[in-house]
C-alpha cells in the first residue's frame, strides 16, 4: 500500500512538472528554431497544423486552415516581428495543405534552412569581428597616445589648440579620418553583399523549395 501511495505521488510531481515546463514554453520567447522544433513536435503528437498554431499562440483555432494572419499573429506572439520568417512558415503551411505532403516534413526542411542561415551568419560575423576590433583600436589609438603624451609632460594638448600648426594637423587628421571610416565602410558592405550573394547562389530556402 505504501509504495502504491508512493507511485501515484511520483506520477502526480512528474505530472505537474510537465504542465509547469508546458506553461513555461507557451510563455517564454522563442528563437526561430525553437518555434519550428516545437511546431513540430505538436504535429508530431497528432494535431494538426491550425491546432497547432492556436495552442502556441494561446488562442482558439479560428478557422479550419492556416491563413496568413494566424501565422503572422503567431510568429510576432513567440519570436517577435519577423516577417520574413512569417512568410516562409505560412508558404510551408500553405505547400503542407495544397499538396498534401507531410507537413512534419516541410518543417523539417524549413528548421534545417534556418539553421543553415543561423550558422552562416554565425561565421560571417566571427570572419570581420578581429577586422571589427583593428579598426576600434586604431581609431583609438592617437587620442590614447595624446593622452599619454600629456601626462608625460609633453604639454601635446597646448601645442594642438593652441598654435596654428597644431589645428592644421587636427584638420588633417580628421580629414584622413572620415576618408578612412567611409572606406572601412565600403569593404565592409562590399564583403556583405559578396558573401551573400555566394551564399544565396550556394543555396538557400529557394534551392531548397525547388
Amino acid at each position: 500500500m505504501l509504495r502504491l501511495c508512493t507511485l501515484r505521488l511520483c506520477a502526480m510531481e512528474s505530472a505537474c512538472g510537465r504542465n509547469v515546463h508546458a506553461q513555461n514554453s507557451l510563455t517564454r520567447a522563442l528563437t526561430a528554431s525553437e518555434l519550428i522544433t516545437t511546431m513540430t513536435s505538436c504535429l508530431r503528437s497528432g494535431m494538426g497544423l491550425t491546432d497547432t498554431c492556436g495552442f502556441l499562440r494561446g488562442w482558439a483555432a479560428s478557422s479550419a486552415t492556416v491563413d496568413e494572419y494566424s501565422v503572422t499573429s503567431l510568429v510576432r506572439a513567440r519570436v517577435g516581428s519577423d516577417k520574413n520568417l512569417s512568410a516562409r512558415l505560412y508558404s510551408v503551411c500553405k505547400l503542407s495543405e495544397r499538396v498534401g505532403c507531410s507537413a512534419v516534413q516541410c518543417l523539417e526542411i524549413l528548421l534545417d534552412d534556418i539553421r543553415r542561415s543561423d550558422l552562416r551568419e554565425s561565421r560571417r560575423t566571427d570572419s570581420t569581428a578581429v577586422a571589427r576590433m583593428t579598426v576600434r583600436v586604431l581609431f583609438a589609438l592617437p587620442l590614447v597616445t595624446t593622452v599619454m603624451s600629456e601626462l608625460a609632460g609633453a604639454h601635446t594638448v597646448s601645442f594642438l589648440l593652441g598654435k596654428s600648426l597644431g589645428w592644421t594637423s587636427l584638420g588633417i587628421a580628421s580629414a584622413l579620418y572620415c576618408a578612412g571610416f567611409v572606406w572601412i565602410r565600403h569593404l565592409v558592405s562590399q564583403f556583405d553583399s559578396a558573401t551573400s550573394s555566394r551564399l544565396d547562389a550556394s543555396g538557400g530556402w529557394g534551392s531548397n523549395a525547388r
